[in-house]
């Protein structure tokens, strides 16, 4: 693990410490479940394709033979999965220090959406991380002493703008459009949550610190839906102005490990323009605040509106 000497500086010691990470089967998720793992931290690795992390746990096993994982099912794609995935956490894993909201897809095949109608890449990596929390984040907070939450955006985000609900339920957007509106939205959960607002899905929550991060520009699988041509100039592209996962990981691990975060804080790389380099605080940018509880309050009331019949127990 090349990082070994940085994070015994700068990640505590996470024995007796319990982390769920969503897409922990590859990429920086994969990384950071290895980074806090190796600290002593027991790690829920939250992924789709359970193959998949089979093998991504003996890649981890392989750098940190005392590692102890466990894979339960996550599919960020439908309310039907999160309820199921929400029903295991609630039965069998109710004591969780932090979560780690990773899970996320970029460039997926046009046109597609999810199950209930959004279009697939704002459903994915927004309207489906509200439902998500509105589901768990109350008996998280009932049933533990102090919850991490933390949100992974991207600094697409710095670009975007979010005024209402109907720009992510947009399909005309472009692909990269909805990523960073998506990306924002999850910034302006962000806000929400660390300013513990009492909106309509979420009352005070008296023991859940929220922070934000961005990995820079990592080198990851983002083009694998790509055609095969582009796909490879894109994946080419990235890798000379980025840096590669096991450092893009190093921001979400110093969010989750560090004893000193602070509540509302926001990590990323401290290289040129914040494409790479070691974690360090970043500032918030302004549109981050601006109108996140009035937009987070209307998603949850158009999920009222339109999927009222649809609620886990």
């Amino acid at each position: 693990m090349r990082y070994h000497k940085w994070l015994e500086k700068n990640i505590a010691d996470l024995t007796n410490k319990t982390f769920v990470i969503t897409g922990a089967s590859d990429g920086i998720g994969l990384f950071s479940a290895m980074q806090l793992a190796s600290k002593g931290a027991r790690i829920i690795m939250a992924s789709r394709n359970e193959v998949k992390n089979q093998k991504a746990m003996e890649k981890i096993y392989r750098v940190v033979p005392q590692a102890k994982l466990t894979y339960v099912h996550y599919d960020q794609s439908s309310f039907a999965h999160l309820d199921i995935f929400v029903k295991t956490m609630k039965q069998h894993h109710p004591k969780i220090d932090g979560v780690l909201l990773n899970a996320g897809i970029i460039m997926p095949p046009k046109n597609q959406r999810t199950p209930e109608g959004f279009p697939l890449t704002t459903g994915v990596n927004a309207i489906n991380v509200y439902y998500l929390l509105r589901e768990w984040l109350g008996f998280l907070d009932q049933h533990n002493r102090e919850v991490k939450l933390v949100f992974v955006g991207s600094y697409s985000s710095y670009n975007a703008r979010l005024n209402d609900v109907e720009e992510l339920l947009n399909p005309r957007l472009s692909r990269m459009q909805q990523y960073a509106k998506s990306k924002l939205a999850m910034a302006m959960f962000h806000h929400v949550f660390q300013m513990n607002l009492n909106l309509f899905d979420f009352p005070v929550l008296d023991h859940v610190h929220a922070l934000l991060v961005h990995p820079g520009l990592a080198s990851t699988n983002i083009a694998h839906s790509l055609p095969k041509g582009l796909g490879k100039f894109v994946k080419g592209w990235i890798r000379f102005w980025s840096q590669d996962a096991e450092a893009g990981a190093l921001s979400l691990t110093y969010a989750m490990g560090h004893p000193f975060t602070v509540n509302g804080s926001f990590y990323g790389p401290n290289g040129p323009g914040e494409r790479f380099g070691y974690p360090k605080k970043l500032k918030l940018r302004k549109h981050f605040s601006e109108g996140s509880a009035k937009f987070t309050y209307a998603l949850g009331q158009y999920l009222k509106k339109e999927f009222s019949h649809v609620r886990s127990e």
